[in-house]
């Protein structure tokens, strides 16, 4: 039988359409031989000859589990984008099996792609320590999701674990803080050192303060409820009216506004005396008896027959 030319490293050997789709379940959706075969409506073993295959042209080793990485923390040269980041997730169960109960007794809290992950009975928690970035806080949230539905199903397959189904609302996002970077205020603020924090008045959390997390210059909302809003409709565009609408320092404004209330105090004094001066021209032109138009007489005619 003739060796295929490439066969060893896959060099020359392109991917079959079926070999892609396989490759990206596993490596990039993180699902099991067993859920690739279900997903696909095929058998098995069809699966694992497939995994032969990738495993010949050497881009997959599933004996020690060489993946891909997702890539999620893109670099963007770009300024002004928004970070997601510092996400915070608790999770109930909707089924466990033997794996997870001999997984959280050895370790109650371990580790996967930079995620901390914290087991309980019955939920676990999520501590993200990856990033997503956009143009606004919607495109990194779209980012955000991408990488969290294909965690979340690896997630599922490392621990034995079912967390996510149709129709369930039991993964809830409890924390995540939205920074829009190389910001103008963060950058002077943390070249002069001060520590700029902001506190809501209704229950007294922090939901604004400067950052410099990677030396990004980051203004950053942070509140757990308000988080993306405040972001979406308070910052982004408070900074974004004062970089297309540049305006005066506050100190030359200050100093106009001050000129222009003298201004207005004058010309009200000056509105006062003339209007006075009105008052007492026309009374000296207003005779005291009016001038009234003849009134129509009636005449007695006496006939004399």
């Amino acid at each position: 039988m003739k060796k295929q030319k490439g066969s060893k490293l896959g060099q020359y050997t392109p991917l079959s359409k079926v070999q892609k789709s396989i490759l990206d379940m596993i490596t990039r959706e993180y699902l099991t031989p067993l859920r690739v075969a279900q997903r696909r409506g095929t058998s098995l073993k069809a699966v694992y000859k497939t995994i032969k295959i990738l495993e010949r042209k050497g881009v997959l080793n599933l004996k020690n589990k060489k993946v891909q990485n997702v890539d999620h923390t893109i670099t963007y040269s770009h300024n002004k984008k928004i970070r997601l980041h510092a996400q915070h997730f608790t999770i109930k169960l909707i089924s466990k099996g033997n794996k997870y109960n001999s997984i959280r007794t050895n370790s109650n809290m371990f580790k996967i792609d930079n995620n901390t992950i914290k087991l309980h009975d019955q939920s676990i928690e999520v501590y993200s320590n990856n990033s997503f970035y956009g143009d606004d806080p919607n495109k990194a949230d779209f980012e955000s999701v991408k990488y969290w539905n294909r965690f979340f199903i690896r997630l599922e397959s490392e621990l034995d674990i079912i967390i996510v189904k149709d129709r369930h609302k039991n993964i809830k996002l409890v924390q995540n803080h939205y920074a829009e970077t190389n910001n103008e205020l963060a950058e002077q603020s943390n070249l002069n050192k001060d520590k700029i924090r902001v506190f809501s008045t209704q229950d007294t959390k922090m939901w604004f303060e400067i950052d410099n997390s990677f030396n990004l210059n980051e203004a950053e909302t942070t509140h757990p409820q308000t988080a993306k809003a405040d972001m979406q409709n308070i910052i982004q565009p408070f900074f974004n009216d004062l970089r297309d609408n540049p305006s005066k320092l506050p100190s030359v404004t200050n100093a106009e506004m001050s000129q222009l209330f003298k201004l207005v105090n004058s010309l009200a004094v000056q509105t006062v005396d003339i209007a006075k001066g009105l008052n007492i021209v026309v009374k000296l032109i207003t005779p005291k008896q009016p001038i009234t138009e003849p009134t129509e007489q009636t005449f007695k005619v006496d006939y004399v027959g």
